[in-house]
């Protein structure tokens, strides 16, 4: 129904063989859109097709509903839902819809090496369970003879079972001996914190000032490396006179600014 009326300009005439369609499209949009409507998102589709105006498809002259799986012989029987008889155009069209869906459902189906697989393993559970109730109704149902003082013989019904072996039980066993009483605590001792002596204090001051001693001669002796290191490179790359180099370069500036005139 979905396909017919997204695809046709307008609704044109509909047989379906599903009565509920009928039902449905009667109650309008709300009714066949509600959330516990298994097909609702079908008719949500047709709703914005036809506008929402769901009520048209209730009309007898456009869906109408014809009888499915019926013989030959209820053409012109047969009634639909609009009260003419059903024609044999009907029955031969809806017997080519059930064609129709039975090819789509082989389409899907398992292939039949899956289904032979599936029958012989339901086969072998239910063999395997009606063994199993055998067996424990024949443990619970054994049959024995038992010969009583006087002689006489009778048969008696009895579990072909063993009890479970009864654990032996263990010696009984006196309390535990009461324990000695606690010793008194001994009293607690208190330590005094550690102070240095005089001659360790006297012995690390003198050994401070010789590491501040030594530490300070060292410094001086790196910075006058130093000094003389960087005292070196500031010599005069050339020996002539400063008062000799002033002249030349006076010179040239004279020239410089005489050649820009």
């Amino acid at each position: 129904m979905c396909s017919v009326v997204t695809q046709a300009p307008f609704v044109p005439s509909v047989r379906t063989d599903c009565l509920s369609l009928i039902t449905t499209a009667a109650a309008g949009i709300h009714k066949a859109t509600e959330p516990r409507k298994l097909l609702a998102r079908i008719w949500v589709l047709i709703g914005i097709a036809l506008d929402g105006d769901l009520q048209q498809l209730g009309d007898s002259s456009t869906l109408v509903w014809v009888p499915a799986h019926t013989s030959p012989s209820s053409t012109g029987e047969a009634k639909r839902s609009d009260g003419a008889r059903m024609t044999h155009v009907d029955w031969r069209a809806n017997r080519l819809a059930d064609g129709l869906a039975k090819q789509a459902a082989a389409m899907t189906q398992p292939p039949p090496a899956v289904l032979r697989l599936l029958a012989s393993a339901f086969a072998a559970v239910r063999h395997a369970a009606k063994s199993l109730a055998r067996v424990t109704h024949a443990a619970n149902n054994h049959t024995v003879t038992v010969t009583a003082e006087d002689g006489s013989v009778t048969s008696k019904v009895v579990r072909d079972s063993v009890d479970k072996p009864r654990a032996k039980q263990k010696p009984k066993v006196a309390g535990p001996a009461p324990l000695p009483p606690a010793p008194p605590p001994k009293p607690e001792r208190r330590v005094a914190a550690w102070t240095p002596t005089t001659a360790v204090a006297k012995r690390s001051a003198s050994s401070a000032s010789a590491h501040f001693q030594r530490a300070a001669a060292f410094d001086e002796e790196r910075l006058r490396e130093r000094v003389q290191e960087v005292g070196a490179r500031l010599r005069p790359a050339s020996s002539r006179p400063a008062s000799e180099r002033l002249s030349e370069l006076r010179v040239r500036v004279l020239r410089t600014g005489s050649r820009q005139l």
